[in-house]
């Protein structure tokens, strides 16, 4: 396995940017591509991230009214099956900081836990 070292820090100053924001992810039914567009255009104090076809992350430095998104997405044709405000860790500063989605670093763990027992 390699990699490289991006940044060295305490924790605390590592998750400093971070701190103060707030973040729903929504689980819906596939988007259309400009829908974001829409999205960002009707609500521009949010920050929306397009997590995979079924799954948005919206983030603010303020807190984010679900509702409002919701009746939003669903006017549109888009079905909302989950809605749920998280907290911002550790991992989202990796994200942010390395530009690789939780996603893919899981996929990739998975191979390799999976390629090391056959």
């Amino acid at each position: 396995m390699s990699g490289r070292i991006v940044r060295i820090d305490r924790v605390e100053s590592l998750v400093q940017p971070v701190q103060g924001r707030h973040a729903v992810e929504i689980a819906c039914s596939a988007m259309p591509g400009c829908l974001r567009d829409d999205l960002s255009g009707s609500f521009p104090e949010l920050d929306f991230h397009i997590a995979g076809e079924g799954s948005m992350r919206v983030e603010s430095g303020e807190p984010v009214r679900v509702g409002p998104l919701v009746r939003f997405l669903e006017d549109r044709g888009v079905e909302v099956s989950e809605a749920r405000r998280i907290r911002l860790s550790l991992e989202d500063v990796f994200v942010q900081v390395t530009g690789v989605a939780s996603d893919a670093m899981r996929r990739e763990k998975e191979r390799q836990q999976g390629g090391g027992q056959q």
